[in-house]
Formats: structure tokens, sequence, C-alpha cells
């Protein structure tokens, strides 16, 4: 990929990438941080140019990380900042283990197109920390429903009358 911020540098490397097999999505994404990335190099104290901003009002580089990705902090919106101590309690009350790493994960933006693919009746999966399998049956008024992504790429849960504990997946009472 080409170090630069300009129109062209970008679309230049998410042509490259879709080449190369990436999605549209993580293409942009990835081409986007590179550009950002460049721009502070040559620019520390600069403002983004808007098309570069993720969202469009973090402009200035206090907002991202040293690849370029957007990093928000508790002053910037309280409700973006994941509640690690909650997450770890909760982590190690379904496995019995505190996690051996904590990481900053950077998710793609969601997509603006999506397919409702219909109601999930269950779900089955493995714990990395235990290598134990869970099975949850959802309750037919407590079933979420499977969204994918145009590209096929991504899968979401919306809605259903469910939550996750430390006993798993659980209908909510009354489901």
């Amino acid at each position: 990929m080409k170090a630069g911020y300009s129109n062209v540098s970008f679309k230049s490397n998410i042509a490259e990438m879709i080449k190369a097999g990436h999605s549209r999505e993580s293409s942009i994404w990835t081409a986007a941080a590179l550009a950002r990335k460049t721009f502070f190099k040559i620019h520390p104290s600069g403002a983004l140019p808007l098309w570069l901003a993720y969202p469009k009002t973090f402009r200035l580089k206090k907002y991202y990380d040293e690849h370029g990705e957007p990093v928000r902090t508790l002053q910037d919106n309280p409700r973006t900042i994941p509640n690690i101590a909650q997450a770890t309690r909760l982590y190690k009350g379904f496995t019995g283990v505190a996690p051996r790493t904590l990481k900053k994960l950077t998710l793609p933006p969601m997509p603006k197109t999506a397919l409702a693919i219909g109601r999930v009746l269950g779900i089955i999966y493995t714990v990395d920390a235990t290598n134990e399998a869970f099975k949850h049956e959802f309750k037919s008024k407590a079933r979420p429903l499977l969204i994918v992504s145009a590209d096929g790429h991504q899968v979401f849960l919306r809605g259903g009358a469910f939550t996750f504990t430390k006993r798993g997946f659980v209908d909510k009472p009354g489901r």
C-alpha cells in the first residue's frame, strides 16, 4: 500500500486491497487508517480533512492512535468506553478464570446495508479459556433476528429478549 493521504492514494489503496481479496469495508477501514497515520506524520497538529475523520467531528490527532485507528476517551463520549472491570467480572463468572489478556479490538464500521435472514433458534459456542461447549435454545418470544452484512462477512444478532450472564445466554423472564 502507498503511504499518502490524498484521495488518489486512498482510492488506490482500497482498490489494491480489494484486488488482494479483502472485503470492501475492511479495505476502506485500513486505507483510511493509513491515510490518517500519514497525515498526522506530516501535519502533527493539523486537522484531518472531513472525508478522513471518523466520526466527522474527530479531526484532531488526539482522537487516533499511532496506527491511525479511532480512539475515544471518556471525555469524548462516556458511552463508548467499555467497562473493563464489569467485562472482566462477567468473563470470570462465566469461565471460572480471569481473562489472560485484555486487548482493544478495532471493529469495522457497521454496514449501511444488511440482510435480515430470520430468527435465531439457538446458538452453540465454545469458550476459548476452557474449550467447553455450550448450547442455548431461545424460547420463541426471546429469539433475536439474524442480520448479515451485504458482503456476507459480518453477522449480528438484533433484538431478542435475552442477556449474557455468568451462566451464558439466558432468556429474559416472561418470554
